[in-house]
């Protein structure tokens, strides 16, 4: 070995490197070009050189296996009650639809449930806020629990998403009436009931609140002209005790009125000496609850106002009553003459009643009427400014003295013709006649414009030199008058105005345009009208149309319609309609409640004309609640 300080010059021999074998099966190459570890180069048995792998192929690579997964143990426990299970199959229920929440707010108006009602209503009208049906009977729902300003509010709002909605207008007018004495309130509700009886001039129920209306407004004119003025009484006299010792058991600072200080303010108060009737003491007290204490040290003692009203005595209250009564009694009498076609005698009776009781705006209206039917124009305009003067928004006043005028045709002149022309607007925009169609209006426009052209004729034509006696005469203004009564009495001579066709109406979209419709087609007697018109609809018009907030009377107006025009070659067209009602019978459950006899007679006729037994048995089976 070498010295232990020697240097060696041997080198330290190098770690073999790790051989690497290629993963390759086969590398083409037709030339040795040096060794490759574990493979040989030859020529394979396709004939092809190369190097080729020297072994058996190595065994791949062995995947990693994925985590098994884990499972876990869960208790299925059964319910006792077989619906937990359907309802675990079922799909999570859909959110009620505005329509739905509608209807059930309808079944619990049925049942008087008000408050149940008004909840259903108010959240039908969060998910669609223009819900006509909902606001109109949500609004129905509070005149029943006397919520008179929100039955006003969802009215009037139905109004504006709905304006040809009749039941809006009635309600809105209902509210009006009973939520204030106030005049403007009950005037407005006066507009709105005569809306309703313009749209329907045989609502009843309607005429019986307009006239409720007009004689509250008589009252409150009344009460106005006859006040007194007021009478003060000094808070330091005798009687100021009395007043006092009272005040501490009225509530919200009003002051009551003992016996005695009535008589004294009777006493010193001019306007009831002599007087025997009632006295209406209105009593008025300016007082701060929260400074009181403050109020008595600085401030002087607190003046009281009395006012004393004297009213008529008994005697003359139940002898204008009377009055009245027998003015009424007369005036009803005139109608039934008027009806007839006696108009001279109704125009009789008309008068005896205004000589009774002047105020009786009725009788006032219903003689101008009998005098247009006699020609009668000039008298008829006289009738209509008294009706006028009594109520200026008089929408029945208005229109007759419009058509007054118009009668007297050019006679009239060019002024009162136009002032005619502006009657008639003013009437068709409150509800009244004088529309597009109003043949009276025509006869106006046409007399006007005649007057109109011979008046630019004669001013633009140069005059006569000398006047030619020989000249025919112009007829006079009592032969023009005769001519235009005969004109006019043509025109009344009984010619009943056209028909309203079923084609002048689009298939409705709502229940609304369809009670629209029925309205004014339902004066073809024979029902051929609405019939034709149902003919028009779908299945999904019928389902969209006939619900819940249907009018019976409109719907039992469709079943005597399809009773009476039934024949021979109608039926297969009615038996269709009558099919596609039976099919919504479910959402009219609640009209089928309250509907008249003649509906019910009718209902009855139809289902005896069925084609087939089967046939009868769905209808009677459909139609049985209405029964």
């Amino acid at each position: 070995p070498p010295p232990p300080n020697s240097k060696s010059k041997s080198k330290s021999k190098p770690k073999p490197k790790a051989k690497i074998v290629s993963e390759e099966r086969f590398i083409a190459s037709k030339r040795f070009v040096g060794p490759k570890p574990g493979m040989v180069f030859k020529k394979g048995d396709d004939g092809i050189m190369g190097y080729y792998r020297d072994g058996p192929d190595p065994e791949p690579k062995k995947l990693k296996q994925p985590a098994k997964p884990v499972f876990k143990k869960i208790a299925i426990v059964e319910s006792d009650d077989d619906s937990d299970s359907d309802e675990e199959d079922a799909p999570a229920p859909s959110r009620p639809s505005s329509m739905d929440l509608k209807d059930k707010g309808n079944q619990a108006m049925a049942r008087s449930a008000y408050g149940e009602a008004i909840k259903f209503y108010t959240e039908s009208l969060e998910l669609d806020s223009k819900n006509s049906a909902s606001l109109n009977n949500r609004s129905l729902a509070y005149l029943k629990t006397k919520k008179y300003e929100l039955a006003f509010a969802d009215a009037d709002a139905c109004i504006k998403v709905d304006p040809s909605n009749v039941k809006a207008y009635y309600r809105r007018g209902l509210a009006g009436k009973e939520q204030s004495l106030d005049k403007k309130c009950l005037e407005a509700a006066k507009l709105d009931f005569e809306k309703v009886v313009a749209m329907e001039p045989d609502n009843t129920v309607a005429l019986k609140e307009l006239k409720a209306v007009e004689s509250k407004l008589e009252l409150l004119s009344v009460v106005k002209d006859d006040s007194e003025p007021p009478l003060l009484v000094d808070p330091n006299a005798s009687s100021s005790s009395s007043t006092t010792s009272s005040k501490d058991n009225s509530p919200m600072g009003f002051t009551k009125l003992s016996l005695e200080e009535v008589e004294e303010a009777k006493a010193n108060s001019p306007s009831v000496v002599g007087g025997g009737g009632k006295t209406r003491i209105q009593i008025e007290e300016d007082s701060d609850e929260e400074d009181e204490e403050e109020e008595e040290k600085k401030a002087p003692p607190i003046s009281r106002k009395i006012v004393i009203e004297d009213e008529d005595s008994d005697e003359d209250d139940d002898e204008d009553a009377a009055n009245k009564e027998a003015s009424d009694k007369l005036k009803n009498e005139g109608n039934k003459l008027l009806t007839s076609g006696k108009h001279s005698e109704a125009i009789a009776k008309y008068e005896a009643a205004i000589s009774l009781d002047s105020t009786n705006v009725a009788a006032v209206n219903n003689k101008c009427l009998a005098l247009l039917k006699l020609s009668k124009f000039v008298d008829a305009v006289q009738a209509a400014d008294q009706v006028l003067a009594l109520e200026p928004e008089n929408v029945k006043g208005i229109f007759r003295k419009a058509c007054a005028i118009s009668g007297r045709g050019e006679d009239a002149g060019a002024e009162a013709l136009k002032e005619a022309m502006a009657l008639f607007e003013k009437s068709s925009k409150i509800g009244g006649g004088g529309g597009k169609n109003c043949k009276e209006k025509d006869l106006c426009a046409a007399a006007l414009k005649r007057l109109q052209a011979k008046e630019k004729q004669a001013a633009s034509a140069p005059a006569p030199a000398v006047a030619n006696p020989a000249s025919p005469k112009e007829p006079s203004k009592s032969e023009i008058q005769k001519r235009v009564d005969d004109a006019m009495k043509k025109l009344n001579s009984g010619e009943k105005k056209p028909l309203v066709r079923p084609a002048s109406f689009a298939v409705p979209k709502s229940t609304s345009e369809m009670e629209t419709a029925i309205r004014s087609l339902r004066a073809d007697e024979s029902g051929e009208s609405v019939v034709q018109y149902l003919a028009t609809f779908k299945a999904a018009t019928f389902k969209k149309c006939f619900t819940s907030s249907m009018d019976p009377e409109l719907l039992s107006q469709v079943f005597q319609s399809l009773s009476t025009s039934w024949s021979d070659g109608t039926s297969e067209r009615n038996t269709k309609a009558v099919n596609q009602l039976a099919k919504v019978t479910k959402s009219l459950d609640i009209v089928f409640m309250v509907l008249d006899d003649n509906a019910k007679t009718a209902v009855a006729d139809i289902l005896g004309k069925a084609a087939d037994q089967v046939t009868a048995a769905f209808w009677k089976k459909s139609f049985k609640k209405a029964l």
